[in-house]
């Protein structure tokens, strides 16, 4: 299976923290053998998500992205970020 880990999260994408979650998911899926095309650290920012996840495309095929986010106190926009924009 080939599979693409997003970490959404600004203070892990501006390197403030150091996230945990991403690299458990990747040492998960390798113990599964699975292929990992990408990791990425992303702000929850709604376009840069929404741009990461349209990039995605290039993996085809690309059976499974984990994306998760932080636990700050910032507005999450990362489910917001799944749904197709008013302008498609």
């Amino acid at each position: 299976m080939r599979v693409a880990v997003l970490t959404i999260s600004d203070s892990v994408s501006r390197n403030q923290r150091e996230g945990s979650s991403g690299p458990a998911v990747v040492a998960f899926c390798r113990g599964l053998q699975w292929e990992i095309v990408m990791t990425q650290r992303i702000s929850d920012d709604l376009d840069s998500v929404r741009e990461q996840l349209r990039d995605l495309g290039r993996f085809r095929p690309l059976r499974f992205s984990p994306n998760y986010r932080g636990t700050g106190i910032a507005p999450d926009n990362a489910p917001e970020a799944t749904k197709p924009s008013p302008s498609e």
